[in-house]
């Protein structure tokens, strides 16, 4: 489990059944009981925090996503499900910079 693994996860307040997340915590952490994640929808929004993730074979994921930078968040990890595939490089910096945005850390 690293950051930027994509898993289904269950709980968050935006998560009532199993959905596809991202997890965003750092390794660094991983002694916590909990996991920051960044939850998935396949509903389209037009807006500057959900980042569009097209299926590969890296990411494992069946049809287009969307990382739902607005709904970040803290999930126990015993809410961690399967393993379905990793973040590739050219969304890292779209997650990245929209999550710095959303948080008021970028200007």
């Amino acid at each position: 489990m690293k950051q930027f693994d994509i898993y289904t996860t269950v709980g968050g307040t935006y998560s009532t059944k199993p959905r596809p997340a991202v997890i965003i915590q750092s390794v660094a952490f991983d002694d916590f009981d909990s996991l920051t994640v960044i939850p998935m929808t396949t509903i389209e929004v037009n807006s500057d925090f959900r980042v569009k993730i097209e299926p590969s074979e890296e990411n494992n994921l069946g049809i287009i996503g969307f990382v739902m930078i607005d709904k970040l968040t803290t999930i126990k990890k015993s809410g961690l499900g399967e393993y379905i595939g990793h973040i590739e490089d050219k969304y890292i910096d779209q997650i990245e910079n929209a999550l710095l945005k959303f948080i008021g850390l970028k200007r």
